[in-house]
């Protein structure tokens, strides 16, 4: 196929996706459309800064104002489980979702999983952990200041944990809908989910 046609195939399937999309999405807003037809044709300048504005716009409050890093087993987990013990877990609080405040620090995380993603998140109210603290509840024998911590942080009503030290930065968020990918996302059956449905914190599906 000459570079004419396959340019001409590629706007063509991206112009079949973009009306799809819009016959399934009813109201979309102009920011939808531009931002739709940006994710089809892969324009990721336009997707990034619209995913910055409807972020900032949609969590307000949130202290972490860039984006934050997770590798996972799996590249759809769609909704995460706070409680669940997996390798994929840091496990400083015996439950919540772990994030890197860097990429390259995600990269070097090599044990917990091939699929990394990009994250923003919604920390409030985080709690901040020190390095003596830290190094007490990751400890292998103190599960129990483990679970003393995590008390702490619930009944104190924090509604994260952040962690300087040892030359990284790293989160914990308690509950499911406070996370939120920071990338273009696509519904159960591949439609690019308009931007006006973004970062919506009453639902747990991260990619909403």
């Amino acid at each position: 196929m000459s570079d004419n046609k396959v340019d001409w195939y590629k706007a063509l399937c991206t112009c079949d996706e973009a009306e799809k999309t819009k016959r399934f999405y009813t109201d979309l807003t102009d920011d939808d459309i531009t931002y739709l037809e940006a994710a089809t044709r892969h324009d990721f300048d336009v997707t990034e800064g619209m995913l910055y504005k409807y972020f900032r716009l949609k969590m307000p409050n949130t202290t972490v104002l860039h984006k934050v890093w997770r590798r996972d087993r799996k590249s759809d987990i769609w909704v995460y489980d706070i409680n669940r013990k997996v390798k994929s877990d840091a496990g400083w609080l015996g439950e919540g979702v772990y994030f890197y405040g860097d990429e390259d620090a995600a990269w070097n995380a090599y044990d917990y999983g091939p699929y990394i993603h990009p994250f923003f998140i919604n920390a409030e109210r985080p709690f901040q952990m020190d390095i003596d603290l830290h190094r007490a509840v990751t400890h292998k024998n103190e599960a129990e200041i483990s679970r003393r911590m995590t008390d702490y942080v619930k009944t104190r009503e924090f509604d994260s944990v952040v962690y300087y030290g040892d030359g990284r930065e790293e989160w914990c968020v308690l509950k499911p809908n406070q996370l939120k990918r920071a990338e273009v996302t696509r519904d159960d059956q591949g439609r690019v989910i308009p931007i006006s449905l973004r970062f919506d914190l009453s639902k747990k599906d991260c990619r909403y």
